[in-house]
């Protein structure tokens, strides 16, 4: 096939529906995310193409009134694969009305995402080639375009960064049943970016309902395979914080689900099909308003060819099911980015810090019947297994460096937020029905340990401590990924406690067996992951502005770092009102009174940073602070805020930014 060329092709349909969901007038802040669902029934039956054409039409005529920032398509474009180049010529020519005219403006009318589905590839449901996907929605489509981050090797995975009021979210479109490659990519974009917020897309995730569960397809039993939404979630989504949103297709209905992951992090997902509604689906698709100052998220059925009471088939626009408001601070999120360091630890993955191979692991056993002997060594084999009869096999597991002053470690004495231990188990005859427990070890050793150089193995309340620092009492899988919340022991290492990692028991008398450190796939390894706060970044703003005269809210941050010894921190103030004079100032607390049309955030004895200063143009103004003239000390908190003048607002003349809560390092 020859590449395709990127063009300006104007494109024309006609509406059907003009009405127009109105954006949430509480929240002057709120955007707006599209997630188009299935669209292979509109491009295999050039009947049903004006359903798409619609919908990309309103989105470009609507993107502004509507404040729309970002769509994405959750894959399957068409219905055949490669066999019709007719339907790839549609799916292009309805994304392209998001493009615009390429020529006058390069960037296009706004960023966009379409994620591979299975009927996406050239084999439908076969990913062993996916080259005329590639061809149309592969990077060479965006290239050129600053919100486009790149792709991984095989083309089919993308991710992109859209903007919004000066803040940058993280998208990820992930292929269908991701591969363990697909994953390691994503957790290159995710370890370059820890401080943004990240969506990701991907076609098959959550089934139908609320709570909805996760789809259980794909599985990776001999080599990287593919992954099941459950899959996904415990090797991507857990250990990633930034991850708080996920949306996805495939399923033709819709679905949600909500949950607190074991990092603590409050993680959102949606499902929207509408493939089996008559007409290919009717033009419905999904419209997620994003509110933040409320901390929630309005999703909303709206179709622009639908016209109720003459279309044939249901009305989306009122299901409880399609429109529903969820409460999600992704606001937090951000903050929360900033304020703390999540570490991975995976033997061959660089994270950020360099590769990693600090990860030790092995097994013995007695013998008894003969596959593990007592004096045979199996630190080099790609597998841990466990078991309380058979041959009694123990796995060990040990991840070197964890603490230490260097990239990539934990500094002693540091107070863990969480850690968790993530293993990947496959293969039949391989899983523990009564669950799996970690006893911290406490003695030396290396993966040469045998049975018989341990002293007839690991004896609890000896060699290892009896009770146990992490467990799983469900069934341990035969086939995906677990994760054990190992905090206390990590907590342990860090205060001072010599670290030997675990014991590994599988519960009863059932065999269990995960992917160790020599597994081909780094993705399966073993990971470590780690969080706590950094307390030389530690700021958080809070109690949002009102809208000042300039239709804006004035918002307070900073530049430099809090540390006391660097004393380079400059407290810079935005969207206030040009030219009108302003003053900062400080308090050791927090409040919520009125102040002149705003709020006073700042409690507590109040102290102004003088002299004023004067709003410029732009309505912005800074100041250095001398941190040391300033009766700041290491590891205390102190609440800043800006107040400036306002007479065309009326009322009381002036207004406030936001509250700044910034924690003082040495």
């Amino acid at each position: 096939m020859q590449p395709i060329v990127r063009r300006f092709s104007p494109s024309f349909a006609i509406l059907l529906c003009t009405a127009v969901p109105a954006r949430g007038q509480s929240d002057p802040d709120a955007f707006r995310i599209v997630l188009l669902p299935d669209t292979q029934k509109y491009t295999a039956d050039p009947g049903l193409f004006a359903h798409f054409l619609n919908q990309t039409v309103w989105i470009a005529a609507e993107r502004l009134a509507e404040r729309i920032v970002f769509v994405s398509h959750v894959g399957d474009v068409v219905e055949g694969g490669a066999a019709d180049l007719e339907e790839w010529g549609r799916g292009d020519r309805a994304m392209d009305v998001l493009d615009g005219d390429l020529v006058a403006d390069p960037e296009g009318i706004l960023p966009y995402s379409v994620t591979l589905g299975n009927h996406d590839c050239d084999t439908v449901g076969d990913k062993g080639s996916t080259q005329v996907f590639s061809d149309y929605f592969g990077s060479a489509r965006y290239a050129g375009r600053s919100w486009f981050v790149g792709a991984d090797v095989h083309d089919r995975n993308t991710s992109q960064i859209f903007t919004v009021d000066g803040q940058e979210y993280l998208h990820l479109g992930l292929e269908w049943r991701p591969s363990d490659e697909a994953l390691l990519w994503a957790m290159g974009v995710l370890d370059a970016r820890p401080d943004l917020p990240v969506i990701v897309s991907t076609h098959e995730h959550l089934r139908s309902g609320n709570p909805a569960n996760r789809s259980h397809y794909g599985a990776t039993p001999d080599a990287t395979g593919d992954n099941s939404g459950k899959d996904v979630f415990h090797k991507l989504i857990v250990p990633y914080p930034q991850i708080f949103l996920v949306l996805s297709g495939h399923f033709a209905a819709n679905g949600r689900r909500a949950s607190t992951t074991l990092l603590g992090r409050e993680l959102d997902e949606m499902l929207a099909d509408y493939q089996d509604d008559p007409n290919g689906g009717n033009g419905w698709m999904q419209i997620l308003e994003f509110r933040p100052s409320a901390a929630e998220i309005e999703s909303i059925a709206f179709s622009p060819t639908y016209v109720p009471g003459t279309t044939e088939g249901p009305n989306h626009a009122e299901s409880a099911a399609a429109n529903f408001v969820i409460e999600s601070d992704f606001a937090l999120v951000r903050s929360d980015l900033a304020s703390r360091i999540t570490l991975h630890l995976r033997n061959g993955q660089d994270a950020g810090f360099g590769p990693y191979a600090g990860t030790h692991d092995t097994y013995l056993g007695d013998g008894t019947h003969g596959e593990t002997l007592p004096d045979v060594e199996h630190g080099e084999r790609d597998d841990v297994w466990s078991d309380g009869d058979g041959d009694h096999d123990q796995g060990l597991i040990r991840f070197e460096g964890i603490v230490g002053d260097g990239p990539g470690q934990v500094p002693p004495g540091t107070t863990i937020e969480r850690a968790i231990l993530s293993v990947t188990t496959e293969g039949m005859s391989s899983s523990s029905f009564t669950g799996a427990t970690l006893h911290r070890m406490t003695i030396a050793w290396d993966e040469s340990l045998t049975w018989n150089s341990a002293g007839a193995g690991i004896q609890l309340g000896s060699e290892a401590r009896s009770e146990a620092d992490a467990l799983v009492t469900n069934e341990v899988s035969e086939k995906g990924t677990d994760t054990f919340d190992v905090t206390a022991s990590v907590q342990a290492w860090v205060d001072g406690e010599p670290n030997w990692g675990w014991l590994v028991q599988a519960g009863g008398h059932d065999r269990w067996s995960f992917r160790s450190s020599e597994w081909l796939g780094i993705v399966e390894r073993p990971v470590l992951t780690v969080r706590f706060g950094d307390p030389c970044v530690a700021s958080l703003a809070y109690c949002p502005a009102a809208t000042n005269s300039t239709g804006q809210r004035a918002e307070l941050a900073h530049e430099g770092s809090v540390s006391l010894a660097a004393n380079d921190l400059t407290l810079v103030a935005t969207k206030a009102v040009p030219h009108q004079a302003g003053v900062f100032f400080f308090g050791d607390s927090r409040d919520a009174l009125p102040l002149g049309n705003g709020t006073l955030c700042v409690g507590g004895p109040l102290q102004r940073i003088l002299p004023a200063t004067q709003l410029d143009a732009n309505g912005a103004a800074s100041v250095e602070l001398d941190l040391g003239a300033l009766p700041f000390d290491a590891n205390t908190t102190w609440n800043f805020q800006f107040w400036f003048r306002d007479p065309p607002a009326g009322g009381a003349g002036s207004d406030t930014s936001n509250g700044l809560e910034i924690r003082f390092c040495e």
